[in-house]
């Protein structure tokens, strides 16, 4: 006779993923605690100051088109940091500075471990809001690995510990997924006041904006978060005038257009980064460049995310809702050229919506899932890319894992939309073949 395996085996081995998954999120959640979060409990470090002095200047009623002066609002900053950090504001539109205008009346630190609060729930509102979003990773071993991945994220863990705006960014691209996700007059207007809010503070979600005006299905999500964004915009007049925003707009085109040794550091994460780094030599900035064509540096970068926003557009007309929103949100960080470490927290809604699709959508082979995984850990991990040893020559190929991990993942996206509608016209063809030739299609069952 041959032996069953006893049902309390079976439950164990039911049991072991939930099991791995629980304490995967317990080493994440402590290393989290006790790494980041403790440390911005306790310190100050570039990041928070910037928008801190920007939202205490609007309530002292200070702030003018002089916070794009990179000199006059590093002052500012100094002395409302006594003297240990001087920031700029610029490339931020004058609506970020509201952004924690609540705490702007705190001393220095208790603000800081405020903002820091807000940020720890706004993780885990995250994760919340991509479980609710994605039926896919609700079972108990995906729901907690996904926790685990949220709080190792070491763009995120950068943003908490330098009191960043992206992850409060996180929270609203997830809520807008969530909204999405569940087409009717509500969920059209959640999305659309979360994309508003994110686009206004951020020009990086203008993407996913676009994305949904190609959509018929899209239209009034967008129109809700052009009027979100006009309002706020419209609010912010009061304290910075049409000159704070003209000051805005030509900071940003400069910042767009003009040349900018500095974006060759690698602290750059992003296409025009890499392309400054290898193709321009600077004597300060870039003593290790491969060749000097400015030029051709910033007119392949441009080129480049032009490119990425245009073919995100294109597919956006046939994907899913899920597959073109991770999409357009991972376009948009990959067509900023100052895109820094922690822009890709935001990066978590795409990843979390691959593995949904990974998981729901099996294709025989490795390659997918090891694609998947080689985009996903080259953003997340901690990896050693500002390493001095990686400035110089070709070894500046290793100094951009953020960069690489975000393509990766941009792709295997858009090969996602393309496999899907491939496999839905042929099972439109299959469909219209059987009923030609039913003899046929019975044959082919056998």
């Amino acid at each position: 006779m041959t032996a069953r395996p006893s049902i309390s085996g079976a439950r164990r081995s039911t049991h072991l993923p939930t099991l791995v998954a629980v304490g995967l999120a317990a080493i994440a959640a402590v290393g989290f605690l006790v790494g980041p979060v403790a440390w911005a409990a306790g310190n100050v470090r570039e990041g928070f100051p910037g928008y801190f002095t920007a939202a205490r200047l609007v309530a002292d009623d200070r702030w003018s088109p002089s916070v794009y002066d990179d000199a006059w609002f590093a002052r500012e900053t100094l002395a409302v940091t006594g003297g240990r950090l001087g920031e700029i504001y610029r490339p931020n539109p004058p609506v970020v500075s509201i952004a924690m205008l609540p705490i702007a009346g705190f001393e220095l630190m208790t603000a800081r471990r405020a903002w820091l609060g807000v940020e720890v729930v706004l993780a885990i509102v995250s994760w919340l809001l991509l479980v609710a979003a994605l039926p896919a990773l609700r079972a108990p071993p995906l729901a907690l690995g996904l926790l685990a991945l949220v709080l190792a994220w070491e763009p995120l863990q950068l943003d908490v510990r330098m009191g960043q705006v992206y992850g409060p960014l996180l929270g609203l691209h997830a809520a807008a997924l969530l909204a999405v996700l569940r087409p009717s007059a509500r969920g059209h207007a959640v999305a659309g006041v979360a994309l508003g809010v994110a686009a206004a503070a951020k020009l990086a979600a203008l993407p996913w904006l676009a994305a949904l005006l190609v959509r018929s299905g899209g239209r009034r999500a967008f129109a809700a978060a052009a009027l979100t964004a006009l309002i706020l915009a419209a609010l912010s007049l009061g304290f910075a005038g049409v000159d704070g925003w003209r000051a805005f707009a030509g900071a940003a085109w400069h910042d767009l257009t003009a040349d900018r040794p500095s974006l060759a550091v690698t602290a750059y994460q992003s296409t025009g980064g890499l392309l400054r780094h290898l193709l321009t030599i600077d004597p300060t900035w870039n003593p290790g460049g491969l060749v000097h064509l400015p030029l051709v540096a910033r007119g392949l970068g441009l080129a480049v995310s032009a490119w990425v926003v245009v073919v995100t557009l294109l597919v956006a007309r046939r994907g899913s809702p899920d597959l073109v929103a991770g999409t357009a949100v991972t376009a948009g960080l990959l067509a900023v050229n100052v895109a820094q470490d922690y822009a890709y927290a935001v990066l978590l809604v795409p990843a979390a919506i691959a593995i949904s699709r990974w998981v729901t959508t099996p294709v025989a082979g490795r390659g997918r899932a090891a694609w998947l995984a080689l985009a996903i850990f080259l953003i997340a991990a901690p990896l050693p890319y500002r390493d001095p040893s990686l400035d110089a020559g070709w070894l500046a190929l290793l100094a951009y894992p953020r960069l690489y991990g975000a393509w990766l993942l941009w792709a295997w996206l858009v090969r996602e939309i393309g496999r899907e509608a491939v496999a839905s016209g042929e099972s439109v063809g299959g469909g219209e073949a059987a009923a030609r030739h039913p003899q046929r299609a019975t044959a082919d069952t056998r």
